[in-house]
């Protein structure tokens, strides 16, 4: 019985120890944190769920490229692409993955390093809708022509 009980809590620690994963709250996030994360973040979703994964966009969302550039008129653009592969997780098993996939996109440009003291502009929030298997290309200006670091901000 001691052997069943051991087994039963082993696989459950595996079960969990698979479901977590690194988020950063972003309310709280300091100016060290905020330089060491990419230019292209997800943020925790509402419905998290602990044992069976985080049900996040990052899991069906796959960036097929990214690219930034100035304009003629000196501005920052930055110009990615969003794909929605689909369900890849086990987790995925346990609820079906949505057919069009809704996110939250939102960009903050910066005058020079990632510090809430260097934000030159921030777009409003919008929300994209990608279909599976289809890519979504966001594209986005900005209107401050001495921005020189941008940041991506993707949610649910």
């Amino acid at each position: 019985m001691k052997k069943f009980f051991r087994i039963i809590v082993l696989w459950f620690v595996a079960l969990v120890l698979c479901g977590c994963g690194t988020t950063t709250n972003v309310d709280r996030v300091t100016e060290e944190d905020l330089n060491q994360e990419s230019s292209i973040i997800f943020i925790r979703p509402k419905r998290f769920v602990l044992a069976f994964g985080s049900l996040s966009a990052v899991e069906y969302v796959e960036i097929t490229y990214e690219r930034s550039y100035r304009n003629d008129a000196g501005q920052l653009v930055v110009e990615t692409g969003i794909r929605n592969r689909g369900p890849v997780s086990w987790t995925n098993w346990f609820c079906r993955a949505p057919e069009i996939l809704q996110l939250r996109v939102q960009t903050h440009f910066y005058e020079g390093a990632r510090s809430r003291s260097n934000e030159l502009y921030q777009t409003n929030g919008s929300t994209i809708s990608i279909g599976r298997g289809e890519t979504y290309v966001y594209k986005v200006v900005c209107p401050v022509a001495n921005a020189v670091d941008y940041q991506i901000v993707l949610g649910d």
